[in-house]
C-alpha cells in the first residue's frame, strides 16, 4: 500500500530551539560549473570586510535567544582573505551559542589550509565538482581533515555530473570505505537567459529539455530536467544509497489513513523529485534565515519573504506560513519543519507554533 508524505521535520529534536543561518557572503567563485547559474556565482564580486562580518554576527546574536547553526556558503567562501580571523572571532566570543559553525567549500584550497581551518569551525562540507578538480586534490584534503579529527561533522556532497558516473562511483566507494559521509546530489541544470536549455558538459550535441522560468527574479523551475541524465544514470541514482546519515523525519499516511514515520536524508527527496511543498505550512523564517551579501535577510534559501536587513533591522517570522514555491530545491531548507495541512500538525514536535 502506497504512502504519501504529509509532514517533515529535522530528526534531531535539539533543532527545535535552533536557528539555521545560511550566510551567502559572496557570489565570487573560482569555478564556472556548467550547472551553476548567474544568481549563484560570478568571478568579480567582493567580500564584506572583517568589521562588517563581526557586526553582522553581533546583530544576529542580539536578535535571538536561540542557539544558531551558522553556515557559510557562496560562491566560494574560502576565497575570503579574512575568513580565518572571522572564524576565530566567532569561536572565541560566541562559542557556547554557536551550535554548529559550518563552511561549504569546493575544496580548491590546499589540504594544509583546510586542516588549519578545522581548528576554528566544527563542520565542513566539501562539494565535489568533477568538471574542475584534479581528481586527487579534493579527496586528499578530505582525508587530511578526517585524519586530523577536529571536526564534529565532515561531509562530502558528490555532484553527480552526467557522463562521469564511473569516476564518481569509485570515489564514493573510497570515501565510504574510509568512514567519510557522502551524499549523492542530483544536479539541477542551469539555463540560458533566452530560456533555452544549455548543452550538457562533455557532449556538444545533446541538450536537455527546455524549461519555463518562474518568479520575478528569473530563477528557473528545475522540474523539467528531462534528458539531462541517461536512463542508465537515472537507474544508478535510484539504486545507490543516497546518503550515509539521516537528518530528516518523513511522516507519511497511507490510503487507510494510517500514519508511519521514517528517518531519511533530505537528498533522497531531491533525487526522487519528492520535494514539492506548494501550499504546505512551513517554518522558514522561524527555524531558518538566509543572509545575502547585501545584508538582506530572507526567511530561507528559497527567499520567499524578505525580513529586513542586518545593518538596519529585521524581524523573524512568528508563525508558519504557506509555501509559495513549486519546489523546495535546497538541502539547507528541506529539513525545515513543514506540514501539508493543519490536520497533520500534531505529527511534528513544534505544532504549538502554528
Amino acid at each position: 500500500m502506497l504512502s504519501r508524505k504529509v509532514a517533515v521535520e529535522h530528526n534531531n529534536k535539539n533543532s527545535d530551539n535552533l536557528v539555521k543561518i545560511e550566510w551567502f557572503i559572496s557570489k565570487r567563485c573560482n569555478f564556472h560549473c556548467s550547472y551553476c547559474d548567474k544568481h549563484t556565482h560570478d568571478h568579480v564580486s567582493g567580500f564584506p570586510d572583517l568589521d562588517t562580518m563581526k557586526t553582522t554576527l553581533d546583530k544576529i546574536m542580539s536578535t535571538t535567544d536561540k542557539k544558531i547553526r551558522l553556515s557559510f556558503t557562496g560562491g566560494e567562501p574560502t576565497i575570503c582573505k579574512h575568513l580565518f580571523d572571522f572564524c576565530k572571532y566567532g569561536k572565541e566570543k560566541y562559542g557556547d551559542r554557536i551550535n554548529q559553525f559550518s563552511i561549504t567549500t569546493n575544496g580548491s584550497r590546499t589540504k594544509k589550509y583546510y586542516v588549519e581551518l578545522s581548528k576554528y569551525v566544527n563542520s565542513m562540507i566539501f562539494s565535489y565538482h568533477m568538471e574542475y578538480h584534479d581528481i586527487e586534490k579534493v579527496p586528499d584534503s578530505v582525508y587530511a581533515v578526517h585524519e586530523e579529527g577536529n571536526l564534529q561533522h565532515l561531509h562530502v556532497h558528490m555532484m553527480m555530473l552526467p557522463s562521469v558516473f564511473d569516476k564518481a562511483d569509485k570515489q564514493i566507494e573510497e570515501f565510504r570505505k574510509r568512514g567519510i559521509a557522502v551524499s549523492i546530489r542530483r544536479i539541477r541544470p542551469a539555463y540560458r537567459e533566452d530560456n533555452k536549455a544549455m548543452r550538457l558538459p562533455f557532449d556538444n550535441d545533446k541538450k536537455v529539455a527546455s524549461i519555463n522560468l518562474t518568479g520575478s527574479d528569473g530563477r528557473p523551475d528545475y522540474s523539467g530536467d528531462k534528458g539531462y541524465y541517461t536512463d542508465e544514470e537515472l537507474n544508478y541514482l535510484k539504486n545507490i544509497p543516497v546518503s550515509d546519515f539521516k537528518n530528516v523525519i518523513a511522516h507519511e499516511v497511507n490510503d487507510n489513513y494510517e500514519v508511519s514515520s521514517r528517518e531519511t536524508n533530505v537528498n533522497e527527496f531531491t533525487v526522487a523529485k519528492n520535494n514539492q511543498y506548494l501550499g504546505w505550512y512551513c517554518w522558514a523564517g522561524i527555524q531558518s534565515l538566509r543572509i545575502e551579501p547585501s545584508g538582506d535577510v530572507w526567511n530561507a534559501t528559497c527567499r520567499t519573504k524578505k525580513l529586513g536587513n542586518i545593518f538596519k533591522e529585521f524581524t523573524m517570522i512568528s508563525k508558519p506560513e504557506p509555501c509559495i514555491r513549486n519546489w523546495c530545491a535546497c538541502a539547507a531548507d528541506l529539513n525545515t519543519t513543514k506540514v501539508k495541512d493543519l490536520i497533520y500538525a500534531d505529527l511534528v514536535r513544534v505544532s504549538h507554533e502554528l
